[in-house]
């Protein structure tokens, strides 16, 4: 209320004409009209259960209506509470307000017309000296018996399965294992990272890749590098199950189908919730690791956030952040360079088939016998294997919320809405270019696994002879697909 007395918010000459602005004679910047008295004491309700309610002329009236339109679309530059939106229908109602003649909520879809390229400040590694030819992605780095295992874990892509896993491998393996627990990701460093020394031979926590700076340091060897790995999910499942975990946890109320569409659509939209112009929030508070806030915002965690945190986003500064909005491409550029260095990375829809590949990447051979043996399917069927056996349903939505019967499971229930499909894409474009061009990479690495193991192509999942692109049928592509729809719908309309 106080931005709108501001009068910042105007459209030029129309509203001029309307007798809704006045025109600054030595500026010449045109400035809404405040809200009278009346009007404000209205919209805050302080006229509640008065004798005689205030009466309003034309324009003040117009003017009202201006400023609970403006409450509905919310400025994203500015603080408020998702859950604000659901008063406004009531809002409205209060006032006496018809359906409002002001354009209605922004559309989901990004239309602006795309801005020129950002200065290099975020990957300039990504472009030569002139800033227009791509520079090839560095070789994965070659796994070291001396150098600590770091696992980057993207939240929501089978992070809480895998901790336990590397806890029993390296038991296994007479490694010595460490968690760093989220609370303290990128504050404090496990003690003792020399492995040589008996230090830590794999760590965890909810990184992102600038943590390795800080463990080259604590190593204290240019030659003993630590070895990142990290898992990938689809993008459009892990923020399905990113809002689901948050359900669980009480920071959206769960009102039906309907409201957890119109929610989650608010938050992966970047037309809805411009993630690089909104401040941390009270609900980055609540976060075990308030760092996944820090370069987008709340809205940060549903839309791009395995780019983000493999480009190392919970670093950047403020001035690189707001950067970032102009400079998508440098953004998956950088995370493509940092992940194509890993010695190994894993998708989670090929769960033990990456994990074959992790045993095999690392020279656990005994380990990779036990399990990996015999013909590995994602779907089951594959050979008992005790460590990979070992699972949990903590921070699982799956097994924590609402249970969906058929194809899909509790996924489906978002990828439904046509909508908010298209709008996830929008919110996850980077993520969803980097899990096409990774799967690919993974792919690949699958084949030179069987290869080197004298094993039968299509011997792991995903069979690379099953299709031309890996990721055809993932929900990124589907998502693609609706988006385009709308967007031609839209405008076109």
């Amino acid at each position: 209320l106080q931005k709108f007395q501001r009068g910042r918010i105007s459209r030029g000459e129309k509203d001029v004409k309307a007798g809704l602005a006045v025109v600054n004679k030595t500026t010449g910047q045109v400035s809404l009209k405040p809200l009278p008295a009346a009007a404000v004491s209205m919209f805050l309700g302080d006229d509640a259960g008065s004798a005689k309610p205030p009466t309003l002329s034309r324009v003040e009236q117009q003017l009202l209506d201006i400023c609970v339109n403006e409450f509905r679309k919310r400025d994203f530059s500015e603080l408020l509470d998702e859950s604000a939106i659901k008063f406004v229908p009531r809002l409205r109602e209060r006032l006496k307000l018809l359906t409002s003649s002001e354009e209605g909520n922004p559309s989901p879809y990004t239309l602006e017309p795309e801005r020129p390229r950002a200065p290099r400040t975020v990957a300039p590694a990504c472009f030569d000296g002139a800033g227009k030819t791509a520079v090839s992605a560095a070789p994965p780095s070659k796994p070291s018996a001396n150098s600590p295992i770091v696992f980057i874990h993207i939240p929501k892509c089978a992070g809480t399965n895998l901790n336990l896993q590397l806890a029993a491998i390296a038991k296994r393996v007479k490694h010595k294992y460490c968690e760093v627990r989220t609370t303290d990701a990128h504050k404090v460093l496990p003690t003792g990272l020399k492995k040589s020394a008996g230090g830590c031979g794999i760590v965890s926590g909810e990184f992102d890749v600038s943590i390795l700076n800080g463990i080259r340091k604590g190593i204290g060897s240019d030659k003993a590098r630590p070895q990142p790995i990290t898992f990938l999910r689809d993008p459009i499942a892990r923020t399905a199950s990113q809002f689901e975990h948050h359900l669980s946890r009480e920071r959206y109320h769960d009102d039906g189908a309907q409201t957890r569409t119109e929610t989650l659509l608010t938050l992966v939209s970047p037309q809805r919730c411009h993630q690089l112009e909104r401040r941390q929030t009270e609900r980055c508070g609540e976060l075990t690791n308030p760092l996944k806030c820090r370069a987008n915002g709340w809205c940060g965690i549903f839309q791009n956030q395995q780019v983000e945190i493999l480009a190392g986003a919970m670093s950047f500064k403020s001035t690189k952040a707001e950067v970032l909005r102009r400079s998508g491409d440098q953004l998956l550029c950088t995370a493509q360079q940092n992940l194509a260095s890993f010695p190994f990375f894993g998708i989670a829809e090929h769960y033990r088939s990456s994990m074959c590949l992790f045993f095999h990447t690392f020279s656990m051979g005994a380990i990779f016998d036990e399990c990996c043996a015999s013909s590995v399917t994602d779907g089951g069927g594959s050979q008992e294997c005790a460590i990979l056996d070992i699972r949990t349903a903590e921070n699982s939505a799956k097994d924590s919320n609402r249970k969906s019967s058929g194809r899909g499971g509790y996924i489906s229930q978002y990828t439904e809405s046509l909508d908010l499909l298209a709008a996830m894409y929008d919110g996850n474009r980077l993520d969803c270019e980097l899990y096409a061009s990774s799967m690919l990479t993974f792919t690949r690495r699958i084949r030179d696994m069987e290869v080197r193991r004298g094993l039968a192509a299509g011997h792991f999942s995903p069979d690379p002879d099953a299709s031309t692109s890996p990721a055809a049928g993932s929900l990124c592509e589907r998502a693609l697909a609706q988006y385009r729809r709308a967007k031609e719908s839209d405008e076109g309309s």
